[in-house]
């Protein structure tokens, strides 16, 4: 039973070895606006920093009414 319960340590510490590996946060790509543009080969649009406030989708407005 020693040797069963080493065998499992050893994988769960080598599962975890792996995942630290291949999935900690310091192999995260940053994924914002100019990295995208630079990745799809397209200029990026004038004002698309980070932390810029995204311009309001225009459908979002309010109707106007006229006639009444």
């Amino acid at each position: 039973m020693k040797r069963e319960l080493t065998w499992i340590l050893a994988a769960k510490l080598a599962a975890l070895d792996l995942w630290v590996l291949f999935f900690s946060g310091a192999h995260r790509v940053a994924v914002d606006a100019p990295a995208t543009s630079r990745q799809l080969g397209i200029a990026p649009m004038p004002g698309a920093g980070a932390g810029s406030e995204p311009e309001p989708d225009p459908r979002s407005r309010p109707q106007e009414r006229t006639g009444d």
